[in-house]
Parts: structure tokens; C-alpha cells; sequence
């Protein structure tokens, strides 16, 4: 296996465990604000779902989410930016 092959299957597990993550904050969205406003803004605005999760994380215990899943979005982002500088020549 060469690098780009693990970096590859990093990028889809971390995308997951983002996913997961929206997941978990979306039903929280839906439990304490509504369908109507969890899927206008939840589903076609996932930073929606970030902001709102950061707002009320002590009210609705779930700090160790938000931490985990602002981590996962990082380290993905990050990942995908070193995927792309060695796959793609600097021209």
C-alpha cells in the first residue's frame, strides 16, 4: 500500500465520522428546535448544525461532541490540502 492509497482511506473514514457527527447534532436540532427549522436549515446547511451545536453545547451536554467532531473536521480538511499539494504538481 502506498501513501496515497492510506490518506485515501483516512479521508473516507474521517468524512464518516464527520457525518456521524452532523448526525448526532442534527437530532439534537430536531428534538429542541423543530422539523421545519432542522430541515431547512440542518440538512441544507451543514454549518448550521455546527454553529448551532457550538451555541448550545453546555445547555445540551454535549461538549465532547463538538470537540470531536470540530477535531475530525480539521484533521479532514487538512488531510485533503496534503492529498491535494502531493497529487497535484505546484505549476
Amino acid at each position: 500500500m502506498d501513501g496515497s492509497t492510506l490518506m485515501i482511506g483516512a479521508g473516507i473514514l474521517l468524512g464518516l465520522l464527520a457525518v456521524l457527527g452532523w448526525v448526532m447534532v442534527l437530532t439534537k436540532v430536531i428534538t429542541h428546535e423543530g422539523i421545519g427549522k432542522s430541515i431547512v436549515l440542518g440538512f441544507l446547511c451543514g454549518p448550521y448544525a455546527w454553529l448551532w451545536g457550538w451555541r448550545h453545547r453546555h445547555i445540551y451536554q454535549m461538549t465532547s461532541l463538538m470537540y470531536a467532531w470540530s477535531v475530525v473536521l480539521c484533521v479532514n480538511s487538512v488531510l485533503h490540502i496534503v492529498q491535494l499539494l502531493i497529487t497535484e504538481p505546484i505549476t
